[in-house]
């Protein structure tokens, strides 16, 4: 067949006989070009560039009315990124699901009552996904915005209304698959397609050990049509094959397009699990393979690379971040460095996530010295978070049991270290949310809380703001170094330092007021404190800080010519109460029945249950959040007896299953690491 640059209507007839075989004309990918399901967008530039990986792909050339031109390549460093689920963040028209317009009209909150400089919007396009959960990594359609949040034509008003304040924004982009109802696949299930080999089918699943995926299971799915296709998620999202070339050049298309669309940048998501390799066995074969980080070199130098150059007198520097969940040191360096070869810019920062959800010091001190020692120093950079939208950690005020002391603190660890940090929507404001049914951590922000806080000095959403303020004010905790001053006894302090620039930040990670000194290797030349109570002396090379609060933070400029006042005095830290557990299982018909004791000196809760002879199912219960055999650990140490034997009772409920003698029987419960122990007869 004859290939032709056609526009329009026409193309779209051709483009479906002619992908598998033809080069993809300007801006072509799925349905055409991205802006065809709203012709009354202006998208500039039409060309194409021929490469021998991708094939024909477009060649960049971004939109110069939606996209922010910048001369800094490294632009991301200084951001602060709100993580912004569509669906849950704000409504525009009643419907009950957030939307685009809901987001231009609340970008005055993000700018000027939170302060933070960039968006990564969660998943927007055509999806599969029903109403209650839309988390859009199911996508039927890569090039239309999802009806439910709006138009591309919104999409284009959104990312001009957010250039036009100096914000940035960025995308998630889903590589790996698509969702079993999109017409790639729909084509893939008939053997004769020329999309066959689009996807990954085999005649028969796998059987162990040859293939064991993330789960021990086959990740095969079907039959259909006598074969099996393969989906390391789920069987409603199949892996794309990029063996193929028409796989390669049709998503290189989708992300070359977006970003001459106007987007600044895309977080990558699932990103380990591009290529396979069917020999290897014992879970190693599904993920982080050779040709998966070579993949994502191509797509930084082809892709990403490309728009480096100027366009009409501007650049745009673009770039991607990546969804790499994994703590291995060696696979994070790897995506974005490997030897002389560029991957990713910047790689969430999953070991941040962990040791910060326990305030980890230790951990954390660890972390960053191997971040500043072996990832910045070859051209790396990490994002920082405390929770998303998965099952990572719990929301912070759920995670530390609504103590808001500690989940301040956690903040300041956050957005005063290192890396560029991801405030996840709702954070901000203390909303709560358990790991183990991620739609717990999606749900929708409430606005009138918003407003309350706003006008609350100490309020977490001002804490929140302070602290961005701060970094903004600061090059050196955007950019700087990292020293550690003390990291023992509840006292965390380190330096950062840019240039002249010295800031100091000391953690008070105790349960009381603390005075603390501190003997810098080099006599501060001033000492202005920035935030916190200005309650400070010392000569020579220490310092002391006196009466810092409970689990406070204290911040001092320390070169010359650094001013003040603080931007907020030291906040009064109240414990809360231990929130109310209870027992609840088949044997009290699932009710509340049974609270469990706290005892705040172990923080383990207990109560005393006599069962009969028999098999039960229970789970422990708080609130809204449940927790069973799949998201609480069996753990002798927080009491009770060693050896018994507990099981999942099966179904999506996840309950402990337990067969009991009978007589009297003490439940333990550790709220705070999700661990349980029983003493049995």
């Amino acid at each position: 067949m004859r290939c032709l640059k056609v526009p329009g209507l026409w193309f779209l007839l051709l483009f479906s006989l002619s992908l598998a075989s033809c080069p993809s004309p300007s801006g072509a990918g799925e349905g055409g070009y991205p802006w065809a399901n709203d012709p009354e967008v202006a998208v500039g530039g039409s060309s194409t560039t021929n490469t021998t990986y991708w094939g024909y792909i477009s060649a960049a050339g971004p939109n110069t009315q939606n996209s922010l031109p910048t001369s800094d390549a490294g632009w991301y460093k200084d951001a602060v990124f709100y993580h912004l689920w569509v669906v849950a963040f704000a409504d525009s028209n009643g419907d009950g699901l957030g939307d685009l317009q809901g987001i231009i009209d609340r970008l005055d909150y993000l700018q000027h009552d939170l302060g933070v400089t960039a968006i990564w919007l969660s998943p927007i396009f055509e999806t599969a996904s029903g109403n209650a959960n839309l988390h859009g990594y199911d996508a039927t359609n890569l090039y239309r915005v999802d009806p439910r949040f709006g138009s591309n034509y919104r999409l284009q008003q959104l990312i001009r209304a957010v250039h036009d304040r100096g914000m940035r924004i960025i995308y998630d982009h889903v590589p790996n698959h698509v969702s079993s109802q999109h017409p790639w696949f729909q084509e893939s299930k008939n053997v004769s397609s020329p999309k066959r080999d689009w996807f990954k089918w085999l005649p028969n699943r796998p059987t162990l050990p040859a293939w064991t995926g993330w789960d021990s299971a086959s990740d095969f799915h079907g039959p259909v049509n006598g074969a099996y296709y393969y989906g390391i998620f789920w069987d409603g999202m199949p892996d794309l094959n990029y063996d193929t070339a028409g796989v390669r050049q049709a998503m290189a298309n989708v992300k070359m397009d977006w970003l001459n669309f106007g987007f600044d940048g895309i977080r990558m998501d699932a990103v380990k699990y591009i290529y396979e390799d069917w020999t290897k066995t014992n879970n190693t074969g599904y993920s982080d393979q050779l040709a998966t980080f070579t993949f994502w070199q191509r797509v930084r130098e082809d892709i990403f690379d490309a728009f480096n150059a100027p366009f009409d007198g501007n650049t745009y520097h673009k770039f991607m971040v990546a969804e790499n969940w994994t703590s291995n040191q060696a696979n994070l360096l790897q995506y974005m460095k490997d030897g002389t070869q560029n991957g990713f810019h910047m790689t969430l920062d999953f070991p941040f996530t962990y040791a910060a959800a326990s305030l980890n010091t230790s951990d954390l001190h660890n972390h960053w010295s191997w971040v500043k020692g072996s990832v910045e120093p070859v051209g790396g950079w990490m994002g920082t978070f405390v929770s998303n939208h998965d099952n990572v950690v719990s929301r912070p005020m759920t995670n530390f049991m609504n103590d808001a002391g500690k989940v301040r603190a956690q903040t300041a660890l956050l957005l005063l270290g290192v890396g560029t940090p991801f405030v996840y929507y709702g954070n901000e404001i203390g909303m709560t949310g358990a790991a183990g049914d991620d739609i717990n951590l999606r749900q929708p922000l409430n606005w009138t809380t918003v407003t309350a806080q706003k006008s609350q000095a100490q309020s977490l959403l001002n804490w929140h703001k302070h602290l961005i303020t701060l970094r903004k004010n600061r090059t050196s905790l955007r950019r700087g170094s990292y020293t550690p001053v003390v990291n023992s006894g509840g006292v965390y302090a380190f330096e950062r330092a840019h240039g002249g620039e010295r800031t100091l930040v000391v953690f008070n990670l105790n349960g009381s007021p603390q005075n603390i000194t501190l003997t810098l290797s080099t006599a501060p030349v001033s000492r202005v404190t920035l935030l916190g109570t200005d309650d400070v002396s010392g000569t020579g090379n220490d310092i002391t800080l006196n009466n810092i609060a409970a689990y406070g933070v204290r911040v001092l400029a320390l070169e010359v010519g650094a001013s003040g006042p603080s931007l907020i005095d030291d906040i009064p830290y109240n414990p809360p109460p231990p929130p109310t557990v209870y027992l609840r299982g088949s044997f009290n018909s699932w009710g509340l029945s049974h609270p469990m004791t706290y005892n705040p000196s172990t923080q383990v809760y207990s109560v005393t249950v006599n069962l009969t002879a028999a098999s039960h199912e229970f789970k422990f219960n708080t609130g809204a959040s449940w927790y069973g055999y799949a998201n609480a650990t069996y753990q002798p140490s927080v009491g009770g007896d060693t050896g018994l034997n507990f099981t999942d009772a099966g179904g999506s409920n996840h309950n402990i299953g337990y067969t009991s003698i009978g007589g009297n029987h003490t439940f333990f419960f550790k709220l705070s690491t999700s661990e349980y122990g029983l003493d049995a007869p």
